[in-house]
Formats: structure tokens, C-alpha cells, sequence
């Protein structure tokens, strides 16, 4: 177990770390570039004589106990990405949160199940005009091709019907790259929403939102789930200043 050093950039780092962060091109590197738990866990590692090579990995939000993302899930920054692939690691990114009967039974009438694996391959030839991370690759792995036909009122909002196809946004790079820019996050298209007023989108922390001329952020994982299927409203975001 190991934590971010808040980007103070003062720990050791081991030389086989440092020369494959040290080759990420300035533009392509994480904002806290060397300095995440996940650099010092495999630091540990190859100090200790270890492989880490296909060794599992996860990545919480340090945030005080009554802050809504403590414990949230999130994925590799974009340096730990690439530490992610040199070395197989299975980064979970998982529920924070059991999935309802309700929205498991919804997902279920939609074709989902257990373990289900799509191969993105078709996708990632498609939307080259998107940038890929691994948190929409998580999700469309197991969501991708899912249409819920849901309607009626629901907890805040009325329910509508949402598919998680990302071709869907074919032609749309542009919009999803300024909103990202606005909005400090990296959105890639999951699909849309009702009769597709709105896009839905994963940032790279795995969080769901609904983009349209704004963006709106439903949360991680399950929760997002269930604010979909049971009509919670999604919380407005602030643009960078």
C-alpha cells in the first residue's frame, strides 16, 4: 500500500521506474508525473527482488470521511498508464457500491451478465478521434452494446432510456475535447440518453456524466448505474477557472 506524494516529487524512485517514466513525452505525462501510490508500489517491489509483472493494483481518493468521493475508485493517471501496460497490471477499477436488485434486474433484461467481455477492437478502429483510457475500456468491456428502455417517473428526474454504444458520437471529437479542456476532465463517449439530447461520457476516473452544452456528473460505477435506472438527477459541474 503505498500514497500519493501530493506532487512534492521528493521520493525515490527505482532506476527501472524512472527510465519508463522518464521516456513519456512532457505532453503525455500525468499531472502528478512519478509521484503516485502506484510508482512507490512497484518501487518497493523491485527493491524487494519481486516481479511485478501481472500483479493486481487499485487506486483509491484519499479524502476525509464525510468528502462523497472517499474511497472512490479511480484509474492510473495517464504516466501510470503506461507503467500499467509495461507491466500487465490488473488496475481494478471497481464498484464502490452493491448493485440493486432494481438495476441489476434492468440490466439483465438489456443482455447483460455476469462476466460479460465485449471486444472493443471494432470501437478503437472507429473512434481514433477520441482518446482511449482505461477507465472507458473497463466499462465498455462489460456495458458496451447495452441499451435499457426505461421510462416513468423517477427518484429526482423522470427515467428515460440510455445505450452504451460510442459510436453514437462518431464526428463529435471536437465537442468532447473542448468540454474536456472546460471541465478538467478526459471524456470519451459511452453513448446517449433519452433521444440523445444528451451524451453519456466516462472520465478517467471512471466517473459517468451526460454531456450536452454542459456537463453533468452522475458519479462512479454503480452509483452512476443506479442513478440511470432509477431517475437521480445528475449533479451540475463547474468549469475550471
Amino acid at each position: 500500500m503505498a500514497h500519493s506524494d501530493g506532487g512534492a516529487g521528493i521520493r525515490r524512485v527505482h532506476p527501472a521506474i524512472q527510465g519508463i517514466l522518464d521516456s513519456i513525452p512532457t505532453a503525455a505525462r500525468g499531472n502528478n508525473h512519478g509521484g503516485c501510490g502506484l510508482v512507490q508500489c512497484l518501487t518497493e517491489a523491485l527493491d524487494a527482488g519481486l516481479d511485478p509483472t501481472g500483479a493486481t493494483a487499485a487506486a483509491t481518493l484519499g479524502r476525509t470521511r464525510t468528502n462523497k468521493n472517499f474511497k472512490n475508485l479511480i484509474g492510473p493517471c495517464e504516466s501510470c498508464q503506461v507503467l500499467v501496460e509495461h507491466f500487465d497490471i490488473d488496475f481494478r477499477m471497481a464498484r464502490q457500491m452493491p448493485r440493486s436488485q432494481e438495476v441489476e434486474g434492468a440490466l439483465r433484461i438489456a443482455g447483460w451478465v455476469p462476466d460479460r467481455r465485449v471486444d472493443l477492437d471494432q470501437w478503437k478502429a472507429s473512434l481514433s478521434e477520441f482518446s482511449w483510457h482505461a477507465a472507458a475500456e473497463e466499462f465498455l468491456q462489460e456495458f458496451g452494446g447495452v441499451r435499457v428502455d426505461i421510462s416513468g417517473p423517477g427518484i429526482t428526474c423522470a427515467r428515460e432510456p440510455f445505450e452504451f454504444d460510442p459510436e453514437l458520437a462518431i464526428g463529435e471529437g471536437e465537442k468532447f475535447a473542448e468540454l474536456s479542456e472546460l471541465f478538467g476532465h478526459k471524456f470519451f463517449p459511452l453513448g446517449e440518453i433519452g433521444q440523445g439530447e444528451f451524451f453519456l461520457a466516462i472520465d478517467e476516473d471512471g466517473a459517468i456524466y451526460l454531456l450536452g452544452a454542459w456537463a453533468l456528473r452522475h458519479g462512479v460505477g454503480d452509483a452512476a448505474l443506479e442513478h440511470l435506472v432509477t431517475g437521480v438527477a445528475p449533479e451540475r459541474l463547474s468549469p475550471l477557472t
